[in-house]
């Protein structure tokens, strides 16, 4: 992971404080949110472990473990769940992977911060 921060501070007096900081963070790997949010439409269906539909709503089918000596690819249950998502209505008139909800994910954040800060 990298960062890096740049702050200007500005006193006018003894008791007050004016803050503009800006950072950046950047990883590998995709683990900041993004604009699309981490909750799924419709907020929390209480079945977090299940696949869901684009369009909201739980597809009744989570990860399943591939056995031993079957290819894997659509053995996870994704393929049973991009169905069911299609077969409620769920889908948003995608197909495939479309069907299905994913968290919004990114490998870099900005920030901007201001701040004031008082002395009593």
């Amino acid at each position: 992971m990298h960062d890096g921060t740049v702050t200007f501070d500005y006193m006018p007096s003894q008791f007050i404080t004016f803050r503009l900081e800006e950072s950046y963070r950047y990883s590998d790997v995709p683990y900041w949110t993004g604009h699309g949010g981490i909750t799924p439409p419709g907020g929390n269906n209480g079945n977090p472990a299940d696949y869901q539909c684009a369009a909201g709503g739980d597809s009744g089918v989570g990860y399943v473990p591939t056995p031993a000596g079957i290819a894997l690819g659509y053995a996870t249950g994704q393929a049973q769940a991009i169905s069911n998502c299609v077969g409620l209505g769920l889908n948003n008139g995608a197909g495939g992977l479309k069907a299905l909800w994913w968290p919004d994910l990114r490998t870099d954040q900005t920030a901007t911060i201001l701040a004031i800060m008082v002395q009593f």
